[in-house]
């Protein structure tokens, strides 16, 4: 995917770095198109939470992935 500043990006390893998380069961990279002036998509993931675990946005934002 490409996103805005010109980058190309790859959701792999995103989605490899994400999963190795033990918080997280499973997870998928996508490309969302955040504005129609902007050229590109912002790589964005959705998680799926290891069973008992509830992940919020701020748990999300504090790991060092």
């Amino acid at each position: 995917m490409k996103r805005p500043d010109g980058h190309q990006v790859s959701p792999i390893p995103i989605e490899n770095a994400i999963n190795h998380d033990e918080m997280v069961k499973d997870c998928v990279v996508v490309g969302i198109k955040k504005s129609k002036l902007l050229q590109g998509v912002i790589p964005t993931a959705f998680l799926v939470p290891t069973e008992g675990i509830s992940l919020g946005a701020k748990s999300v934002e504090d790991t060092n992935l």
